[in-house]
């Protein structure tokens, strides 16, 4: 947790965990970078994007750490939202109300404005009490479907 609010730095991070679990941070981190940062995204939800950016603005809301924004540009997904609002550089995280707040602040838009669209239901419930409308992600192809009703793809 302390590392997607920056209280961590990554280094840290790794330092603390390799500590806990007995393997050197850089071997550690070595074997999830590839989890967590491959240079590619998924083909089908950058269309997804391109399609509904063309009728909304688009933002992005992740627990992450300082180097989002890096994989957002190498990805090539950062020219495609209008916002990155991550939880290193706000000193908190998904799924504290507080995040929300300040996302919508940031936006400049009241909660019945948005389409919250998150992989964690724990996220989307928090939001949901906030009045924020939510889609719980699940697929590509099912998150279509879903910005069909909404009015935000083509049928």
């Amino acid at each position: 947790m302390g590392i997607s609010t920056g209280v961590l730095g990554e280094d840290e991070y790794w330092r603390l965990v390799a500590g806990r679990i007995g393997r050197p941070p850089l071997t550690l981190h070595a074997l999830f970078a590839p989890i967590w940062r491959t240079n590619t995204a998924d083909p089908a939800m950058l269309d997804l994007i391109r399609s509904v950016r063309s009728r909304v603005r688009v933002a992005i809301l992740s627990n992450d750490t300082l180097g989002l924004e890096a994989w957002l540009h190498a990805t090539g997904v950062i020219d495609m939202t209008d916002s990155i609002i991550n939880s290193t550089r706000l000193g908190l995280r998904k799924p504290y109300p507080q995040i929300y707040h300040r996302a919508l602040s940031i936006l400049g838009v009241p909660a019945a404005a948005v389409l919250f669209v998150d992989d964690k239901p724990r996220n989307t419930l928090v939001a949901r009490d906030l009045g924020i409308e939510c889609l719980d992600f699940t697929s590509a192809a099912d998150l279509a479907t879903a910005l069909r009703r909404y009015g935000l793809l083509p049928i």
